[in-house]
């Protein structure tokens, strides 16, 4: 928890987590219906995507925090055993999730 790689996939998995929460709910509401399910689904794709070049709200913020090496009032220490994950590796393949394969 004190290292800034650890707070750094944090920050990635919690932009994630959100996106996919948001996702989630659009397709649970009872009126969504399938065509309107694929665009949920293929918005969340691009949002997801667009992490590998622009960061998201809790990257953004791990970015600034990275400079000052504290976090949540936790001096932070690089820790060269782990590796953070590298956003711009990303790879969302649409054809994998697809409306028509879920159901």
């Amino acid at each position: 928890m004190a290292s800034p790689e650890f707070v750094s996939d944090l920050g990635l998995m919690c932009d994630c987590l959100q996106e996919l929460s948001i996702l989630s709910n659009q397709l649970q509401e009872r009126t969504t219906t399938l065509i309107q399910g694929q665009k949920h689904i293929k918005r969340t794709i691009r949002i997801i995507e667009s992490f590998k070049v622009t960061p998201g709200e809790h990257m953004s913020e791990v970015s600034k925090l990275k400079e000052v090496m504290v976090f949540k009032n936790i001096q932070l220490s690089t820790n060269t055993k782990l590796i953070t994950i590298n956003p711009k590796q990303f790879k969302v393949q649409e054809e994998k999730i697809s409306l028509w394969k879920i159901l």
